[in-house]
């Protein structure tokens, strides 16, 4: 009786295990590649948060400012999208599959995610005309490549 209760007791354990590393990697990974604190939603490939650090405080608000005005447009892109992608999920998990509903909510989910990229590089563009040529290169320097941060100070290391 005590071999099968120690050799479940062993069985939880290495399971207990096994489900903290996985839990512990995906927040190490997520902290470490992803730089949890300074995501940004307002870009798929744009950290904007990085980079405003670059900037002095007068431009800083001067952009966030620029940047709130476009908001309210941006945030019912994001909704149209969001609800678009749950729509493909739904379809997707139903039985049967309506492959023509999929396609099209997939076309309409492609086409809510262009208009989405697309005011966000017109916000983009508005915010090079506002900013002075040296902030402006800081800026979209440090804005376009957020997770190579460790690579660049390795090179200036160099």
């Amino acid at each position: 009786m005590t071999t099968v209760k120690s050799r479940w007791l062993v069985i939880a354990l290495v399971l207990s295990l096994g489900i903290n590393l996985a839990i512990g990697g995906f927040f190490f990974s997520r902290t470490f590649w992803h730089n949890y604190k300074s995501h940004s939603h307002a870009s798929f490939s744009f950290d904007r948060r990085a980079a405003l650090n670059q900037l002095d405080n007068e431009n800083r608000n001067k952009i966030k400012q620029l940047w709130r005005d476009q908001r309210p447009a941006m945030r019912d892109d994001f909704r149209s999208y969001r609800r678009v992608k749950q729509q493909v999920a739904n379809l997707m998990g139903e039985d049967p599959l309506d492959l023509v509903a999929i396609e099209n909510a997939q076309k309409e989910l492609v086409k809510r995610k262009s208009r989405i990229e697309q005011s966000v590089y017109a916000t983009l563009f508005l915010t090079a005309k506002a900013l002075p040529a040296d902030q402006r290169k800081r800026f979209f320097e440090e804005g376009f490549n957020p997770l190579n941060k460790t690579q660049d100070k390795a090179k200036r290391k160099e």
